[in-house]
């Protein structure tokens, strides 16, 4: 069975809000940063050190890609998460926005994965 949910605009822009603001930096620097009434719209992210033997990810995430972030987190095969805690913070995604989660969803728009903390 499929489930659709409609997401809020800005549900994505403050899950992408949260991880610059603090969230993600514990892992990533931001930089190049596109604002648009208050809201990001965009930012570079950048490793501060590389996750893999290849060199420090950068990439270019807006508040549309956070969107595959949060969606990449309702599937059933995901590494690093026991049974329940994708589920969490995907619930917790919609609804309260906190640091962690934020760190969660944009680390799983830039790695596909949970690659830090």
């Amino acid at each position: 069975m499929k489930v659709t949910i409609d997401v809020p605009e800005q549900t994505l822009k403050d899950l992408l809000c949260t991880a610059v603001e603090g969230g993600s930096n514990y892992w990533a620097r931001f930089s190049s940063i596109n604002m648009k009434d208050g809201d990001y719209e965009a930012v570079v992210v950048t490793e501060h050190e590389s996750s893999t033997d290849g060199p420090a990810r950068v990439q270019t995430v807006t508040w549309v890609d956070m969107c595959h972030g949060l969606e990449a987190l309702t599937q059933p095969d995901l590494k690093h998460f026991q049974e329940g805690v994708a589920l969490k913070h995907f619930t917790d995604a919609l609804t309260d926005h906190d640091a962690t989660t934020a760190d969660v969803v944009l680390q799983m728009t830039v790695f596909g994965e949970v690659v830090y903390g």
